[in-house]
């Protein structure tokens, strides 16, 4: 267990000196680790009483010595304000540590709401919208991922202002309406945090979002920025919207993506009687024709960036998908067929 613990305390604490805090109570070992957008605390029971102290120690260090242990009984004890005593067996060791005064600490309290979560469902949802956060930091709001809960339903959104993702997941209860920036550090904190779990409690306080199981709690602070009305981006689905195999479809962008150009990355995907062709030319580097089957009833062609759609195909999950625009110049919307509770907005290229 407490290997487990320090494992998962070494993924956050990456600040410069990989330092966590390490705190003594009768009976248990509580280990806290930050990285200034999230904070793990968890706490592992001993088989001794041990006097209330604490210092700050390097977590991947402790965790080295604690997995060359293999699993037998540890005695750990704060010898000084600069050392920590490791016996095991025959062994002795002092790790060097320091006073925890100074550690960073959030000021998140206790959640005014908490709601049981099933963590397959939401750790799902988080993967299927990541790949379209933003990185650029002049727009900060756009490298998280929104999470929004409505009604008894709770809302996923990244964009980068080029491409959108979106998902949806019914969920038991309600907090009314409550929308929140999560960092995309602390969205693969979370993602972490869930591994392994089925069911996991959910809140907010403060500024900060508060996910808890059994020992464990990981609080992440959220950003302030407002995020952007990512409904408006959003276009209608379109009744009878042609529809591929997404397999077959990934496998023949693959194909296509070395002739593009890297700058643009531009494909044209023609839907027309039952089948779709997909086209490209690059002056220098070459060019690519194929057509493979679809399901069409209203012929369509719309120009588009390679890797943003094999982005959006990977994230779905549906054997089948239906690619729409409403206009040459409307966003594109690719949603697992006859399925919207997942949707993936590209803007289109001209070409």
């Amino acid at each position: 267990r407490l290997v487990s613990a320090l494992a998962d305390a070494a993924a956050v604490a990456t600040g410069k000196d990989g330092a966590m805090r390490l705190r003594f109570m009768p009976g248990a070992i509580e280990l806290t680790a930050t990285d200034l957008v999230t904070e793990l605390t968890q706490t592992v029971e001993a088989k001794e009483s041990l006097v209330d102290d604490e210092c700050l120690v390097n977590a991947k260090r402790f965790l080295d010595l604690c997995k060359a242990f293999s699993d037998q009984d540890v005695d750990l004890d704060l010898e000084s304000e600069s050392s920590l005593s490791l016996v095991c067996g025959s062994s002795s060791m002092q790790l060097a540590v320091t006073n925890a005064d100074s550690y960073p600490c959030s000021t998140a309290g206790r959640p005014t709401t908490l709601h049981r979560l099933e963590t397959d469902e939401i750790s799902s949802l988080i993967g299927q919208v990541k790949y379209a956060v933003g990185k650029d930091e002049t727009r900060i709001s756009l490298t998280g991922v929104f999470f929004k809960w409505v009604d008894d339903a709770i809302e996923l959104c990244a964009t980068d202002g080029h491409r959108l993702a979106s998902a949806k997941l019914a969920a038991v209860g309600s907090c009314g309406e409550t929308g929140v920036t999560i960092p995309a550090r602390g969205v693969e904190q979370l993602r972490r945090f869930m591994a392994g779990e089925n069911e996991i409690n959910l809140g907010w306080a403060g500024s900060m979002m508060v996910a808890s199981k059994e020992g464990s709690t990981l609080a992440i602070r959220l950003y302030d920025d407002k995020y952007p009305n990512y409904k408006q981006a959003i276009p209608a689905t379109i009744e009878d919207a042609p529809s591929v195999d997404r397999e077959a479809l990934i496998e023949a962008l693959k194909r296509t993506l070395p002739l593009t150009a890297e700058l643009s990355r531009l494909v044209r995907l023609t839907f027309d009687n039952d089948s779709v062709e997909i086209t490209h030319q690059t002056v220098d580097v070459g060019s690519s024709r194929e057509d493979m089957p679809c399901n069409c009833i209203k012929a369509c062609a719309f120009a588009v960036n390679v890797k943003y759609l094999l982005d959006a195909l990977n994230s779905c999950q549906s054997e089948r998908v239906e690619l729409s625009q409403s206009d040459p110049l409307a966003p594109i919307l690719v949603c697992g067929f006859k399925n919207s509770s997942v949707v993936h907005v590209i803007m289109p290229m001209r070409g």
